[in-house]
């Protein structure tokens, strides 16, 4: 699902734009005036609002993909984004048939901040949204004033706010176990990990590494560690394969090298999602060139059915947007 729409404004005295209200059941975005590009159909079942964190893709150089090219990345204050928490916050307080439960952090990867910009967001939404399910799964913050917050929360029978968010191989490796810990401690226990294949040679085609002259052996160890990493730090991880990507070419390694890795680290989910190619991306030059070609309808289904088979027991998530 893309949606685009901004949603950025006071609360107070002023009546809230119909379709602000329309999104409302599906979860609400808050922006600052920048639009929401791309959320998995998962995220909108209810229960989920949507926070960007930064504006657009630092990567942005993937063939297949035109969701930022038109736009420059840049990294959004915090005086901003707690703002914009606020601006959910006090939205919520007055609506009586909502109820969130999760924040997603956006753009195309919301983890991509700075660390300690990250816990204080985290920490600082966590304390606006006090998510009135009773469950015993508390957690206790990383300094005394938050934790004093939570035993609050734990005596109102009420437990934390959650947060999910896109992120790249790189950014995980960045952040490192003792930093996702420290997230996960916070909250952070939802990852769509934008794998979208575990075939090197393929994601170098596509510019998915962000040092396409790097070797291909240390980039498929990455991979490795990048999924070592979320398991260490016991965060709940969904690896999104796109399905058809690499067309005939590279339809058997695509299938067998991804099938193969996600085998070996037995992901917690997987999310497999159809590839669809924009106009004036460099992935349609590719096909115009020959280089490429898009799968028929019938091996579109034939890959997904063979990624569906997979020999792991993760359930699936619905990713298609």
């Amino acid at each position: 699902m893309a949606i685009d729409a901004t949603f950025s404004f006071p609360i107070k005295n002023r009546r809230l734009p119909v379709d602000f209200r329309c999104l409302m059941q599906q979860g609400v975005y808050c922006g600052s005036r920048n639009p929401l590009r791309i959320i998995p159909i998962s995220e909108t079942s209810g229960g989920t609002a949507f926070l960007q964190v930064n504006i657009g893709c630092r990567h942005n150089q993937c063939i297949f993909c035109n969701f930022y090219k038109d736009v420059r990345f840049r990294e959004k204050s915090e005086a901003i984004i707690l703002r914009d928490i606020d601006t959910l916050a006090e939205y919520f307080m007055n609506q009586e048939y909502s109820q969130i439960s999760r924040l997603m952090l956006l753009d195309a990867d919301g983890l991509d901040i700075g660390h300690d910009q990250l816990l204080h967001i985290l920490e600082y939404a966590r304390s606006k949204f006090p998510v009135s399910d009773a469950t015993n799964d508390y957690v206790t913050g990383y300094d005394e004033k938050y934790e004093q917050f939570f035993e609050h929360l734990q005596s109102a029978g009420c437990r934390a706010l959650e947060f999910s968010s896109f992120t790249h191989t790189d950014t995980i490796i960045s952040k490192g176990v003792a930093q996702m810990r420290e997230l996960k401690t916070l909250g952070l226990d939802f990852i769509w990990w934008g794998l979208e294949s575990a075939d090197v040679e393929l994601l170098k085609l596509i510019r998915k590494t962000r040092n396409n002259h790097a070797d291909s052996d240390n980039e498929q160890r990455k991979l490795y560690q990048a999924a070592g990493i979320l398991e260490k730090a016991d965060i709940f991880y969904v690896p999104i394969i796109l399905v058809g990507l690499g067309g005939e070419r590279f339809f058997r390694q695509h299938v067998t090298r991804t099938i193969a890795f996600l085998e070996h680290i037995m992901p917690p989910g997987f999310s497999l999602s159809d590839l669809v190619v924009p106009d004036g991306t460099g992935y349609q030059r590719l096909i115009q060139k020959g280089s490429l070609d898009l799968l028929s309808a019938a091996r579109l289904s034939e890959q997904r059915q063979l990624f569906e088979n997979m020999n792991i027991t993760s359930p699936q998530f619905d990713y298609e947007v």
